[in-house]
């Protein structure tokens, strides 16, 4: 019995020895093997939380460049709109515009303009027409240049109308309105303007005016 309780003695010791050891031991172990997992855990977590917070700002700027792409094409496509609507408009009431560089003595014209002057406008770089050809469709051409440039050189604002060569086989009588943009020291810098084609209405007010020219006449007759 006694050795019984010897061998017992000493295996509580044993293990009273062994706890004690791993008391000391464990705040080692802590700093070794658990203080290093609970910081990989905290950034893990971390790393988690950032990641979310992209995507919901990666979310949030996909959202707005959609909205900005789809209100870019509306606006695109409302300007295609609105530049077939003034061509439209252009073709039907026979008119078209220009824009003068007084330098480089050329126009930019409008589709409506090189529709007028029966151009194709796929046959000029940009729409820039040359005034050599613009002095072409001058049934006068002295006497219409020597027009503009004095009404130019005196007025912001003027009008005058002239008559062409045949286009497509048919004179045209073209009314201008125009405006003058200057340099800070008066200087012609550019010259905007819009034509129209007025060549029915000029055919019409000429028969009104032989008619009334013949009433007056015929009145003059019954009067004697």
């Amino acid at each position: 019995v006694i050795e019984r309780w010897s061998d017992l003695s000493k295996m509580q010791e044993i293990f009273l020895d062994a706890t004690l050891l791993l008391m000391l031991l464990f705040p080692g172990l802590y700093f070794l093997l658990f203080r290093p997992l609970m910081k990989h855990i905290e950034e893990r977590k971390q790393a988690e939380q950032d990641l979310n917070s992209a995507k919901i700002l990666n979310e949030e700027a996909n959202k707005k460049l959609t909205a900005e792409i789809w209100e870019r094409r509306r606006t695109e496509n409302t300007l295609k709109e609105s530049e077939q609507n003034l061509k439209r408009a252009q073709y039907v009431s026979k008119t078209g515009s220009w824009l003068f560089d007084w330098n480089k003595k050329s126009e930019v014209w409008s589709d409506g303009c090189f529709h007028l002057f029966g151009l194709r406008n796929e046959e000029f770089s940009d729409n820039i027409v040359p005034k050599s050809i613009i002095s072409g469709f001058y049934k006068n051409p002295e006497e219409t240049e020597g027009l503009l440039e004095s009404l130019a050189e005196k007025n912001d604002t003027f009008e005058i109308e002239f008559e062409t060569v045949p286009i497509n086989g048919k004179e045209k009588i073209i009314h201008s309105y125009c405006e003058v943009e200057r340099d800070n020291n008066g200087n012609k810098i550019k010259i905007f303007g819009t034509d129209h084609d007025i060549t029915d209405q000029k055919i019409i007010e000429n028969q009104l005016i032989s008619l009334n020219n013949e009433l007056e006449n015929a009145i003059e007759e019954s009067n004697k």
